[in-house]
């Protein structure tokens, strides 16, 4: 049974992505990242799940491992590969169902892209 988080007002729910997926020039493989996500969310999540009719925020934080020069590094923030409008998309449809009722729930979006280490998606989704 899934807890109800329609009265929990600070509920956070936390996924992080250390998958062997690749951001390219084609994006990441849609079915496998999707079915990661979900995985990901249950396996770190439990079974809690955001209703219909309550209102989330969600913080998308990516890294990327892009080539770069020191100075682009410096800067933190990456104009590589992933694109963005293509890779959120893909993960919002992975979330819908599984962490939320409907996309419409969503009223805030935050979208960060930086130079790391290693490939990650840190996604954070609160009732607001």
């Amino acid at each position: 049974m899934q807890q109800n988080l329609n009265k929990l007002k600070d509920k956070k729910a936390r996924i992080v992505l250390n998958e062997k997926f690749s951001f390219n020039d084609t994006g990441l493989s849609k079915k496998i990242f999707m079915k990661s996500l979900i995985k990901e969310y249950v396996k770190q999540n439990g079974d809690t799940f955001f209703h219909e009719g309550v209102p989330v925020s969600i913080n998308i934080e990516i890294r990327t491992t892009s080539k770069a020069s020191s100075e682009e590094k410096a800067n933190r923030f990456t104009t590589h590969m992933p694109n963005i409008v293509k890779v959120v998309p893909i993960i919002l449809e992975a979330m819908n169902g599984a962490v939320y009722t409907k996309v419409t729930q969503v009223a805030e979006l935050f979208i960060t892209k930086l130079y790391s280490n290693e490939n990650r998606i840190v996604i954070e989704v609160e009732r607001i």
